[in-house]
């Protein structure tokens, strides 16, 4: 198999060359932002930030936990059940759904 580089150049329709990354698409893409620019996911980032940090502490513990780990992790490491985690993450979508 050979590997290819994301850098590598490609022939356009027009003769001229392009990085193979300028031309595959967002959206489609594990990391898809369905065409947000660059700075709108950097704005947005930091308004979610702003509103996770006016959530209660448990919420914001919650929230920061499901970020690295599974909510079966979440809830074993803190002793409490599934759905109570899943229940935090209710309370955490109903607040973000209000601003968002």
């Amino acid at each position: 198999m050979q590997m290819i580089s994301l850098h590598t150049p490609v022939a356009q329709d027009d003769g001229h060359a392009v990085e193979l990354g300028d031309t595959l698409s967002t959206d489609q893409g594990l990391w898809a932002d369905h065409g947000m620019p660059w700075h709108e996911r950097a704005e947005w980032r930091v308004d979610l930030q702003r509103e996770l940090s006016q959530l209660p502490a448990t919420l914001q513990a919650t929230a920061a936990a499901v970020s690295v780990a599974s909510i079966t992790e979440v809830a074993a490491a803190r002793k409490v059940s599934r759905a109570l985690i899943h229940k935090e993450l209710s309370q955490i979508g109903q607040r973000l759904r209000k601003v968002f």
